[in-house]
């Protein structure tokens, strides 16, 4: 009997330490986790004040943007990409990449490096998309590797006062205009919607060009957002997001989205998003207004 005590305590002992050790162990990896966030974040928001702000200005037009990143887990697989193309020109890229966590994380690094590769082809998002497919095409082979990625490319001449859009099966953004309805948020029209990368090889994605004649407001987002149930369990909604930004229009950008945010938290009755989120909000703007925004296409 004495045995049996004496070993089971041993046993009890053992234990103890091991659990002691798995613990020091997931607060090593959350650590590690933490920094990588970090690290992916700081990545996103190079040029970004402490206020989540961006502004650029070129020859007649000026470019504000800001942010909201919200990883549903430390790693998130959706990002953005705000990118110097020339001294008139910026590229702005929002990406979702199926799944999250550290696998989607990784894509997005992947992608980052991709466009490294393209400097000459940056001012061309039909280009840049097809680019990518190509690239994720070969590694999507792997079962383990996360296939689909839904992108939105989008170049700001501020030259030209024009913007040129090409979409990957992602969310088509918001975009505030003025026409025979008057002021309001719309979805930004593309000439065709290809597939989300990384599900057919040689995939030719399009180019639409819009050319503006006064003052735009751009929100790209992700569908975690829209997706974020409510209490009914029916998604919030593009239609509830259109009428939030709407109300709220008239404030800086980064306010903007936090009353967008809040508003979702709120109606779901929830602190947290179940997926990934992801919001960039653009206003461009002329050294003067005009009195319209003309629309052209180009394949």
């Amino acid at each position: 009997m004495t045995l049996d005590i004496s070993e089971q305590k041993e046993a009890e002992e053992e234990a103890r330490r091991a659990n002691a050790q798995l613990q020091d162990q997931n607060k090593q990896f959350e650590s590690e986790l933490l920094v990588a966030r970090q690290l992916q974040e700081a990545l996103m928001s190079t040029g970004f004040d402490e206020e989540a702000t961006f502004m650029v200005s070129g020859e007649s037009w000026s470019m504000e943007a800001s942010y909201i990143y919200s990883p549903s887990h430390h790693l998130a697989g959706d990002f953005f990409y705000i990118i110097p193309i020339a001294e008139d020109k910026i590229g702005i890229l929002v990406c979702d990449v199926l799944g999250h966590g550290v696998r989607a994380s990784l894509v997005t690094m992947l992608i980052r490096g991709l466009l490294l590769e393209i400097p000459t082809s940056l001012s061309n998002p039909a280009r840049v998309l097809g680019h990518l497919n190509d690239k994720i095409i070969p590694l999507a082979d792997s079962k383990d590797f996360p296939r689909f990625v839904t992108a939105v490319y989008t170049v700001f001449n501020m030259t030209k006062g024009e913007i040129s859009i090409a979409n990957a099966g992602h969310p088509e953004p918001l975009w505030y205009v003025r026409d025979e309805n008057g002021n309001h948020f719309e979805g930004c029209p593309v000439r065709e919607m290809g597939p989300a990368l990384g599900m057919f090889p040689d995939e030719k994605y399009k180019n639409t060009r819009h050319k503006l004649d006064q003052m735009t407001e751009l929100l790209f987002y992700t569908d975690g957002l829209t997706e974020q149930k409510e209490c009914n369990g029916e998604d919030w909604g593009v239609e509830n997001l259109v009428k939030t930004v709407e109300r709220v229009k008239d404030l800086p950008l980064n306010e903007q989205l936090k009353q967008v945010t809040e508003e979702v938290h709120s109606v779901c009755e929830t602190d947290y998003f179940d997926d990934d989120v992801c919001l960039v909000a653009i206003r461009l703007k002329p050294d003067s207004s005009a009195d319209s925004a003309a629309v052209d296409s180009e394949a």
